[in-house]
Parts: structure tokens; sequence; C-alpha cells
């Protein structure tokens, strides 16, 4: 019988443990400390309705955020002081993969009505898929099958996204790619960032590390994760800019 690993910091699962292993695809799941730190919604969930305005909104927001996304959003209208409120948000993977979303919800006199359309573009903006959708359930059930659907062709879990994704994360932060080479444990990116210099190496096993110097060569930072999940080098460089706030 198999393992069960986590996604995100490739633990095994203790087949015991009261973790989320329900989403699981063949050999993966989540463990609970992950679920606990990397995946619990600042929202409580007793306040959000399933199958609502608030409940669609989040659903989309999180499943693209968590996956490296770069994401814009308008809304138009409001479903409080008005009758109607169309709210679309655009992603663009570190591939520069595209997905648009758009909802138009109508209040009538007992429900409301969803209008949405969900059409997503390949890194050469060729048209994927466009689903259009009309109820007075808005059917968050199928948008994540979309979603999942979308996030499959992506390859997510590959090596030539994440390098992707850690060359993104890297000129959001300000860090300097200088220099990108395939070395013997994968391919290292050498650049500077501020007044240190720094070495990130991506393994093919799903392992990346970086080491970042002071001017004088003094090591300033060496850090490692055993995964390519991506909430965890998204907190990693998060926290290392508030140091420098």
């Amino acid at each position: 019988m198999f393992e069960i690993k986590c996604s995100i910091c490739y633990d095994t699962i203790d087949r015991n443990e009261k973790g989320n292993i329900i989403w699981h695809t063949g050999k993966y799941g989540a463990c609970e400390k992950c679920i606990k730190h990397f995946r619990q919604s600042k929202i409580n969930p007793k306040k959000i309705k399933k199958d609502s305005y608030n409940y669609l909104t989040s659903t989309i927001r999180q499943k693209l955020s968590r996956n490296g996304f770069l994401i814009s959003e308008r809304t138009t209208g409001s479903l409080k002081n008005e009758d109607f409120l169309i709210w679309s948000i655009l992603g663009v993977s570190a591939n520069n993969y595209k997905i648009k979303y758009r909802a138009e919800i109508k209040k009538l006199d007992n429900e409301f009505l969803y209008t949405w359309t969900m059409t997503t573009y390949d890194d050469q903006d060729h048209l994927l898929k466009d689903t259009n959708f009309e109820k007075t359930n808005p059917n968050v059930l199928l948008i994540k099958e979309l979603l999942d659907e979308f996030l499959n062709t992506l390859k997510i879990d590959s090596f030539e996204y994440f390098l992707a994704l850690s060359k993104q994360i890297l000129d959001r932060h300000k860090f300097t790619i200088l220099k990108q080479e395939q070395i013997d444990g994968g391919t290292s990116l050498k650049g500077e960032y501020r007044e240190f210099t720094y070495e990130m190496i991506l393994d093919p096993k799903k392992t990346w590390s970086i080491k970042i110097y002071h001017a004088s060569g003094e090591l300033y930072c060496d850090h490692t994760w055993g995964s390519f999940a991506v909430p965890p080098i998204k907190e990693f460089f998060n926290k290392l800019e508030s140091e420098f706030a």
C-alpha cells in the first residue's frame, strides 16, 4: 500500500491523522500541520454561506493565490445597497497562462440570479476553454472542477512551473537574477539583493534552497525546503522582505 505524502512539507501523512487527505490525487495530500499553517482561511467558515457570493469569490481567489497566480479584481455595484453586483478577476500564472472570470449577480424577489463566464488561455493567449453559466445557484462545485482542470493543464507541480514561479517571486521581491545555469543538482540562480548576493538552487527531485551572503562573504541566511508547494516559498520571501521593511 502506497504512502500518502504531504504536498506542502513532503512528510509522510500518518493514516490515523485527521488531516485533509480527501482532495489528494495519487499519493499526495496535506498534513494537519500544513493545513493549519498554510491553508486555514482567515475568514471564519461559519460566516460564509455555501454557494453564496462570498463563498464563490473566496474559492476562486484562494485557489489562484495558492498556486502562485498574480491576480487583479474589480467590483461594480452592491448587493446590499443596489440590486446587482458585477465581480471580475484576472489571474496570470508564472508561465503566463491566464484565466478570466466574470460574474454578474442580480437580486430577485427571494433569490439571486448568477450569470458567470470563465475563460482560460495558454501562454500564447490561445483560447483553451470558455464556459458560460446562468442559474439561481452559482454552482461553486463546477467552478472548482473547472479550476482544477485548468491547473492540471499547467502542470503546477512540475519543475518547469516552479522554476518560472521562483523567477517571478525573485523579481517581485527585487532579487536581481544575474546568472542562470544548469548544475549537477538542478538549476542555479545567482544574483543580488540590496547589499547581498545570493544563490538559489532548484532540484528536479522537488527541493529548493537559497543562500544569501553579506558583501563580506559571510553567510546571512541558509534555507532549504523539501517540496515545490507554492505557500512555503511565498511565505519565506514575504518574511524576508518584512525583515528589511
